[in-house]
């Protein structure tokens, strides 16, 4: 199986956007969930806080929704910074 031409940028790819759906769910579950993380909640600015939510949210639904898009790491970064600018 792993001899067929393609089988190995396939398989790769399908685990970079399992990878990124799943950061994306954990990202949610971390700002709007039960387990939420101190590295936002101890924000003491309220306004940064919520800045910080936006961000997280945005990349959160990113992730999700252009799972398939997330091929390095260079993405994901990319996803933060648009998000920041977004948020």
């Amino acid at each position: 199986m792993a001899k067929t031409p393609g089988f190995k940028e396939w398989y790769l790819s399908s685990i970079m956007a399992d990878t990124a759906a799943y950061a994306g769910t954990e990202l949610i579950r971390r700002t709007v969930g039960m387990a939420q993380v101190k590295d936002v909640t101890t924000i003491a600015d309220e306004d940064k806080r919520a800045f910080a939510e936006r961000v997280n949210i945005l990349c959160a639904k990113d992730y999700i929704m252009n799972r398939t898009a997330f091929l390095k790491g260079e993405d994901f970064v990319a996803a933060v910074k648009a998000a920041s600018a977004k948020a």
